[in-house]
């Protein structure tokens, strides 16, 4: 997995996910470092783009759920963009759609 994150001025947080979205791609630990460090950051909206992920397990839907829980008390929302339809139907039918905006 390689993925990107970058900031835009107004807050808003831009994850770029490619391929596979599991722990046991490397960089996997980087996105929960991200997740640890979004009280001091300031976040508006966090959006996971999924244009070029193909699979996402268990762990990674517990990562979304670990972001919604951290940004929430600050009013943030992540938004979901990109997803095949294999992994919206996989959010609707486990109702992570009740916490992100599936775009």
């Amino acid at each position: 997995m390689s993925f990107s994150i970058t900031q835009e001025t107004s807050g808003h947080f831009v994850i770029s996910l490619d391929m596979v979205f599991s722990p046991s791609e490397p960089q996997f630990a980087l996105v929960q470092e991200f997740i640890d460090r979004i009280p001091a950051l300031h976040i508006k909206r966090v959006t996971l783009d999924f244009s070029n992920c193909k699979y996402m397990d268990t762990k990674a839907i517990s990562l979304i759920v670990s972001m919604y829980n951290e940004t929430r008390e600050m009013r943030a929302e992540i938004h979901v963009v990109g997803a095949d339809d294999t992994i919206k139907d996989l959010m609707r039918s486990i109702q992570l759609d009740e916490m992100v905006l599936i775009k």
